[in-house]
């Protein structure tokens, strides 16, 4: 019996690294990067399931890659044109004609381009780095999309995927701007171990039943709305890079100003395997 036992342990400790690495190797596909082929060894079949996971990962990040190139090429092919004909536009609506429809339409269509690219782009393959939310805020040119006031007070640095947090923003601001009221504000502030981010406007909001639904993709809230309406992808990419940074994405009118928000809530410390 005592040889029995200390042979099963030691097989257990001959499978222990091969087993870890078969795990890292699932971490590091879900995250969109090919696990390192040398990483796998211990018996025959674990080295074949590690080579056939290499094999896919790298396929995997393959047509990622090549969906984010086709993506690219297709915005730039499409937005220089609509960007000439926006100038048009506008030069003859200078001129007095009224063309205001058309102008709504140009934008519309540039709005929804870059929000399946944003989609298409879901940070999984970022860098994590070490900054802090209000930086990213002040970086991300949010001020071009709407008047806002921001109130910044969250300077603590943490781990973020800077670009995909910025593009999450972007789209909360967008959507408070074309679907809320002004005036439009972001704000931050450090509540215990979590960075809250709140985009408000002083408009209807979003009632509570509709908005699971409208966390899913190419869902819009009204389709009679008179303004552009995106793809209906604005929430669906919010969602997904609160989930790549461990955080919460809620919806809720505030007590006290009365304005309908939407908060995210980042943890100081995400869990590894998210982050």
């Amino acid at each position: 019996a005592f040889i029995v036992g200390l042979a099963m342990l030691l097989v257990g400790m001959l499978l222990r690294r091969p087993f870890s690495a078969l795990r890292d190797a699932i971490a590091d596909i879900e995250r969109g990067v090919p696990p390192p082929a040398w990483a796998f060894g211990g018996p025959t079949e674990i080295r074949a399931i590690g080579t056939a996971l290499v094999r896919m990962g790298n396929q995997m990040r393959s047509s990622l890659d090549e969906r984010e190139l086709m993506l690219a090429g297709l915005s730039h092919d499409l937005r220089s044109p609509l960007a000439r004909i926006q100038a048009m536009l506008e030069l003859r609506e200078n001129g007095g004609e009224d063309i205001t429809h058309a102008l709504r339409d140009v934008r519309e269509i540039d709005h929804i381009l870059r929000q399946c690219i944003d989609y298409a782009r879901d940070g999984r393959d970022e860098a994590v780095s070490h900054s802090s939310v209000d930086s990213v805020i002040r970086s991300a040119g949010l001020e071009q999309i709407a008047d806002i006031e921001m109130q910044l007070d969250a300077p603590v640095s943490l781990p973020l995927r800077r670009r995909s947090l910025s593009r999450a923003l972007r789209n909360l601001v967008e959507n408070a701007h074309w679907h809320g009221a002004p005036p439009l504000r972001i704000s931050t502030e450090q509540r215990g171990e979590e960075i809250l981010i709140r985009v408000s406007d002083g408009g209807l909001g979003i009632a509570a039943e509709t908005w699971p639904r409208l966390l899913e993709p190419f869902t819009r809230g009204n389709t009679a709305r008179p303004s552009p309406g995106g793809a209906g992808l604005g929430l669906t990419i919010a969602r997904r890079v609160a989930t790549l940074h461990a955080a919460s994405l809620d919806a809720f009118r505030d007590s006290e100003s009365g304005r309908f928000t939407i908060e995210m809530r980042l943890p100081l410390s995400p869990d590894k395997d998210k982050s």
